[in-house]
């Protein structure tokens, strides 16, 4: 099941990123590189306000796989009701605000050379139009989540996405400017949440869908949390971009936004996976022992270490060369290839921080998490200012490998110790990562001085050169972390490296 979904979420996330990588060159030839950082931009603020509807919509995954193991199937389409009214109303406020920003500051805060403030201040109105239509979607799509219909999820995402594209591309080059582009996004996410809203209701059981404000009280407290903790965990992986479109010119945002896009790539192929992993760890903690609870987190850490050997790494060292082959501009490739670098290990350092913190929201234990999130508040956004002030586009990826690295040691020592799982996994799990990542490191370093010695003018050489390094410390990686892919159902038998030999039958089955 857990393959299954994580197939089919992987499947439906990569059609709007990879064609999201493929048409950068197509949207800087038509629209130059200013019009696409309002591109950028849109991407920003869409990112900023899901910080809202992480809260409800991860509360009600929870609730929702709750329920189902809990034999409770009939409150679904009440709670579903109950919780949807709200996302419309703040849809609703959304598009006032925006709308009322955008007539009276949106051309002084938006920096362009080319664009006329008219052209600006009409984009910011369709944002707000396109921000509001697509705000309740994750309410639907959660359902989906909660309820494992995950393939049917990845369907409408996918198809979300292959829409998006085709109307950007159509009315680009129609029309050839930006203002069509977003009319045509806002025109797309208001006939998918139509869409979202009738396949989340058909596919709960049949029972009298009424609002009931019980249903909220319910889930306010979890909601209020996962808010705080998911969501502004979100803002602040987003403020590195507001922040650059703030201080540095549009074309800058542009190029970092560029580089952002690249490194998460890496994000792409565990959040399928951790996605699709959540509703079991949940019915573990429910229903399982402290230690099933530990080998299935041993078992989703296993799965982003070995992304991280075969992929992070590689694209670490490697930078330059996919920005090269990817976008072909000079002037990108020497700017965005520091903050491509950097990003990514920020990303890694994130993904293995969420391994441990879906156990912490499985659990409802979550007040580290908050605390964490209100301290980065505080120190991050001075820590960018300064950084971009210093050091430009490379030290606002600084600040977020920064942010990475705090959380994933947080969340490490929040999990496993006093009052959380067995502390012997702590020393297990850092183990396992030192032994998946360090031959991974040490491939692409040698790769990276084999590549600049021998092939300095030789692209293609050079990338091969980290093709290899990837394929290599991917099949190190799989060496260490092989014994942990059977999950709570693993056996415990200890090996050389102090972790388990072998994959049960009944672990096997846990994950299919």
């Amino acid at each position: 099941m857990v393959i299954r979904n994580t197939a089919a979420n992987l499947a439906g996330q990569l059609v709007y990123p990879v064609l999201a990588l493929v048409l950068v060159p197509f949207y800087i030839r038509h629209l130059g590189l200013e019009g696409y950082g309002l591109i950028g931009l849109m991407a920003l603020v869409v990112s900023l306000l899901s910080v809202f509807s992480r809260g409800l919509g991860g509360a009600l995954q929870r609730e929702i796989s709750a329920r189902l193991a809990s034999g409770d199937e009939s409150s679904l389409r009440r709670l579903l009701r109950s919780l949807e009214v709200p996302y419309w109303v703040a849809a609703g406020l959304i598009v006032v605000v925006l709308a009322g920003l955008a007539l009276t500051t949106g051309s002084r805060w938006v920096k362009t050379e080319i664009l006329t403030p008219r052209e600006v201040t009409i984009c910011l109105i369709l944002l707000a139009c396109r921000v509001a239509l697509a705000f309740p979607h994750s309410v639907y799509q959660s359902v989906l989540m909660g309820t494992e219909r995950q393939v049917r999820g990845s369907l409408l995402n996918a198809a979300l996405a292959l829409t998006s594209a085709a109307g950007g591309i159509f009315v680009t080059l129609v029309f050839g400017t930006v203002t069509a582009f977003y009319a045509s996004e806002a025109i797309t996410a208001g006939i998918y949440l139509l869409v979202y809203r009738h396949v989340a209701f058909s596919v709960l059981p049949s029972a009298p869908a009424r609002f009931d404000v019980g249903e909220i009280r319910s889930v306010i407290g979890i909601s209020l949390a996962l808010m705080w903790t998911s969501g502004i965990g979100l803002l602040l992986s987003t403020l590195d971009r507001l922040f650059v479109s703030a201080l540095l010119p549009m074309t800058s945002l542009a190029v970092y936004t560029i580089a952002v896009m690249g490194a998460r790539v890496v994000t792409l192929f565990y959040n399928p996976f951790l996605q699709a992993a959540y509703p079991q760890m949940c019915r573990l903690v429910r229903t399982g022992s402290a230690d099933e609870q530990a080998r299935d987190l041993a078992r989703n850490s296993s799965v982003v270490l070995l992304i991280a050997a075969a992929i992070g790494v590689p694209l670490c060292g490697f930078a330059p060369e996919v920005l090269a082959l990817w976008v072909g501009d000079a002037a990108v490739v020497r700017a965005g290839a520091p903050v491509l670098s950097v990003y990514v290990a920020g990303s890694l350092l994130i993904g293995l921080a969420s391994v441990m913190y879906q156990w912490q929201t499985a659990t409802g234990r979550t007040a580290v998490a908050v605390l964490f999130n209100a301290a980065a508040l505080v120190w991050f956004p001075i820590a960018l200012a300064a950084l971009i002030s210093g050091g430009g586009l490379p030290g606002a990826a600084v600040a977020w490998a920064a942010y990475g690295g705090l959380a994933w040691v947080t969340n490490l020592f929040t999990t496993f110790g006093h009052n959380a799982l067995p502390v012997r996994y702590l020393h297990a799990s850092l183990k396992m990562t030192v032994l998946a990542l360090a031959p991974a490191v040490l491939l692409t370093i040698g790769a990276r001085l084999a590549a600049d010695a021998w092939f300095s003018d030789l692209l293609w050489a050079r990338t091969m050169c980290g093709v290899a390094a990837g394929f290599c410390g991917a099949v190190a990686a799989i060496v260490v972390v092989r014994p942990h892919l059977g999950g709570a159902g693993a056996d415990t038998r200890p090996t050389t490296f102090g972790v388990r030999r072998g994959i049960s039958r009944s672990g096997l089955g846990r994950i299919w």
